[in-house]
């Protein structure tokens, strides 16, 4: 996912992490660290938010990551729940009202 959307031009690309109990979110996120570094680019560490797998989380992890003055241009989600509460949160539309 990481590099698709580094092939639409994202060089600003926000993660919201599941849970740390959980192998498959350390490998996402570990993914994600690998195919930034890949195009040459530095994860910022203000754009990583703990999203826990639920819904409610990650639209905390959103509306955190959109409230920042630098807002990255793109989400990487964990899963699709959280995905889902990304677009859906009120103050991601309109900004980004997109999925992909």
């Amino acid at each position: 996912m990481t590099r698709y959307l580094l092939s639409l031009g994202h060089r600003d690309i926000g993660f919201i992490k599941g849970s740390a109990k959980q192998i498959d979110s350390a490998q996402r996120h570990q993914g994600f660290e690998i195919a930034m570094r890949e195009a040459g680019l530095q994860p910022n560490p203000d754009w990583l938010k703990l999203g826990k797998y639920t819904y409610q989380s990650a639209i905390k992890a959103a509306e955190a990551l959109l409230e920042s003055r630098i807002r990255p241009t793109a989400f990487f989600a964990s899963n699709d729940d959280m995905a889902a509460a990304v677009v859906r949160s009120p103050i991601a539309c309109p900004w980004m009202c997109r999925a992909i």
